[in-house]
């Protein structure tokens, strides 16, 4: 028998569920649609390029990502003003993030769509009043190259045809699906609600509407208690009574709970490993070395990363110096190498400039690249493990470790 605790609980989550729209109500602008990364599901354009938006954008419906090209900024924390070095070579914001246009017709779908006008007149689509934007950092369609730090982020999509409520969330198992407050959801055969002792009082059913609503992949059915229980694809679906953080699973103890993976996590080449740090996965190299990405951030208002291909060199060189070259080692890919899941591709670099990105394959060294960026090993890391390269030349650029995409945060 079920506890009045565990029928309260799902009654609750039922109530604050049924305030939230589902994705099915949600139409899409033309030539805008819904991809599932290893982020969740994003909005993309016609090409299947991702949408982004940026924090950078603060006032609703108002894009601060233009063609300005500031010159002269004043250094972090100080008074100290410098010019921008190659600033006639310097790409403005909206050649690096291409705004997503829209036509002089166009006519939001729904109240969650809007067309705003941008400094030069032109019109732009925005999602619940935030601006949408391609990147320049993305190749192929599916990358997600261009979240980037605190800035910029993908345009999360709701999912379609799922019940109100359900969303989705990054585990070690993929991408899977949860409920209120970020609640694992789980499938189980039917006849669990009969087990013995505390089997029972454990599981927590996703309660439905009082309808026989069907939906996509889901269904309603009404449990031997009488609970009206949503179905995924016909199997009772479930949250566990001991779950309470975000990265809680303890349903799995139960060896015939399953969970329900939209997204499988991403593989990663066969000669990069991880290992783990306070509680995290990060990258290896075959031999154990921590692997890391260099960060750098322009100091000018519109907050530029400036470790972008194509970027000027003259930023690392005056952040790392010639040692750089020194103790900072991209890691070798061969040159049958394959993109990997959206996040692991081999690159091209100059062997002299490491940052660089290079065309001609007799000029050039391939390297594993991670989103989109090369990555490194540090020298001064004497043991698999060690993490001396992290955050050094703090504050606007660094170094940093690579956490895998679906560790626990």
């Amino acid at each position: 028998m079920i506890s009045f605790r565990t029928v309260a609980l799902a009654a609750s989550l039922s109530m604050a569920m049924a305030a939230v729209p589902s994705a099915a109500d949600v139409p899409l602008p033309r030539g805008v649609h819904v991809r599932m990364t290893f982020l969740g599901p994003v909005f993309t354009d016609d090409r299947g390029m991702t949408l982004y938006t940026t924090r950078m954008d603060a006032k609703p419906g108002e894009s601060t990502c233009n063609s300005d090209r500031p010159r002269q900024v004043t250094a972090f924390n100080s008074t100290f003003v410098y010019t921008l070095p190659d600033v006639d070579r310097r790409r403005t914001c909206a050649e690096k993030s291409p705004p997503l246009p829209a036509p002089r017709a166009a006519r939001p779908p729904s109240p969650d769509w809007t067309v705003i006008e941008r400094t030069d007149h032109s019109l732009q689509w925005a999602y619940q009043r935030k601006p949408l934007y391609t990147s320049s950092k993305d190749v192929r369609p599916g990358d997600v190259n261009g979240e980037a730090g605190f800035r910029w982020s993908v345009a999360r999509a709701p999912l379609p045809d799922t019940p109100p409520g359900v969303t989705v969330k990054q585990s070690t198992h993929g991408v899977i699906l949860a409920a209120a407050g970020n609640r694992t959801l789980y499938l189980l055969p039917d006849g669990v609600d009969a087990c013995a002792g505390n089997c029972a009082r454990e599981w927590v059913p996703l309660a439905a509407p009082l309808t026989n609503e069907k939906m996509g992949d889901w269904s309603v059915s009404r449990g031997s208690d009488g609970m009206q229980q949503w179905r995924y694809r016909g199997s009772r679906v479930f949250m566990h009574e001991r779950d309470i953080d975000p990265d809680d699973m303890y349903g799995l103890r139960d060896k015939r709970a399953r969970l329900i993976v939209l997204q499988p996590p991403p593989r990663h080449p066969a000669e990069i490993t991880t290992h783990r740090l306070k509680g995290h996965d990060i990258y290896a190299d075959r031999d154990g070395r921590t692997l890391y990405v260099f960060n750098c951030n322009e100091e000018a208002k519109d907050g530029l990363a400036c470790d972008d291909p194509g970027d000027s060199p003259l930023y690392r060189a005056s952040y790392c110096g010639t040692a750089c070259n020194q103790v900072w080692r991209p890691v070798a890919a061969p040159p049958n190498a394959k993109p990997i899941d959206g996040v692991w591709s081999r690159m091209l670099i100059d062997p002299d400039d490491p940052m660089r990105k290079v065309t001609d394959p007799r000029k050039a060294l391939g390297v594993w690249a991670y989103r989109g960026r090369p990555v490194f090993t540090y020298a001064r890391d004497l043991v698999p493990g060690d993490t001396n390269g992290q955050l050094l030349l703090m504050p606007v650029s660094s170094w940093n470790y690579i956490y895998t995409e679906l560790s626990s945060r």
